[in-house]
């Protein structure tokens, strides 16, 4: 898992790389909500002094990344309706968000 800049904008973060599927950053293994909860609370923690000043923390997931999906409804993520797409025409995608700030407290990185 590792967090990126969104093009053009200041305040927000996308991570990526959730894993569950080959176009997920080229990372296919199967992956337990368990495991990305801690992968994920160790990327917030480490990068919770920098991700101070960000507004949003935003996650694109397709259909087949269901772990991934189950964890990100646990903490909260508001998330869109599904768009299809034509690459990978098998799977749909989601974009998820979440206030930065809430996401830093949900692992007590603030």
């Amino acid at each position: 898992m590792r967090d990126a800049g969104f093009p053009l904008c200041c305040t927000a973060k996308v991570i990526t790389d959730f894993g569950e599927t080959d176009t997920s950053g080229g990372r296919n293994a199967k992956v337990s909500k368990d495991a990305l909860k801690k992968e994920l609370s160790a990327l917030v923690k480490e990068k919770a002094w920098a991700w101070r000043s960000y507004a949003v923390a935003i996650v694109i997931l397709n259909s087949d990344q269901k772990e991934a999906a189950s964890l990100l409804r646990e903490l909260q993520f508001s998330r869109s309706e599904a768009f299809s797409k034509k690459q990978h025409a098998d799977t749909s995608i989601k974009i998820w968000w979440i206030g930065m700030e809430d996401l830093l407290k949900k692992f007590r990185a603030l």
